[in-house]
């Protein structure tokens, strides 16, 4: 009588494309471990805030619009807090992808959000070892006029103030990420590189 049972029981579930969608799963995994990808992952602290919930992904199957490999970002709802984002025309992004077999230059624009702090912030990165060895990748401070290697440096140290009362802070348009995803040597001479800004 059991054995009945549980032949019925495993009949309903691929009835209703359970073991189908087993099958798909472990296709997928399996296919997921042979594609291409990589990951840089940021933090953003200070003495009394941190945020990790920062990710620049490359996979095979993104594109550079707004689709199912990027995620939103989540605003704290608490009085203190210093985050960043991903800035795509105003969509905020935690999780910023792109196609692993990038072609052309890009800069993908950040977002520092304050609430109720005025700190000095340490901005982080790491996961090179999983990008293309002939990619440029550089964080900007525009405000600053400062420009980072990022497979050279490993941070960057800024203080921000939040000049807001009753709202959270936000530094439009002051840092961002340029890519370029090629293997030609430009020659820096004196203080200005290619991207424009002064080396640090």
């Amino acid at each position: 009588m059991r054995f009945k049972v549980i032949i019925i029981f495993i009949i309903m579930l691929h009835s209703m494309g359970y073991a189908q969608s087993v099958v798909d799963n472990k296709y997928a995994s399996g296919l997921s471990t042979t594609n291409n990808r990589g990951d840089i992952n940021f933090t953003l602290s200070s003495e009394t805030t941190f945020d990790e919930a920062i990710r620049m992904s490359f996979r095979e199957s993104a594109t550079t619009e707004y689709d199912v490999d990027d995620a939103g970002k989540i605003i704290p709802l608490l009085s203190e807090y210093a985050i960043m984002s991903f800035d795509a025309n105003n969509q905020l992004k935690a999780v910023e992808s792109l196609p692993y077999n990038l072609q052309d230059e890009i800069t993908i624009p950040m977002r520092l959000q304050l609430a109720g702090i005025s700190a000095d912030l340490t901005f982080a990165w790491n996961g090179f070892e999983s990008i293309p060895e002939d990619w440029y990748l550089y964080f900007h401070d525009y405000q600053k006029g400062v420009s980072l290697n990022m497979r050279t440096e490993s941070e960057y140290n800024f203080f921000a103030e939040d000049e807001s009362q009753f709202k959270a802070n936000i530094e439009l348009n002051r840092f961002g990420i340029t890519i370029r995803p090629d293997s030609i040597k430009r020659v820096i001479s004196g203080e200005v590189g290619w991207w424009g800004f002064r080396r640090c």
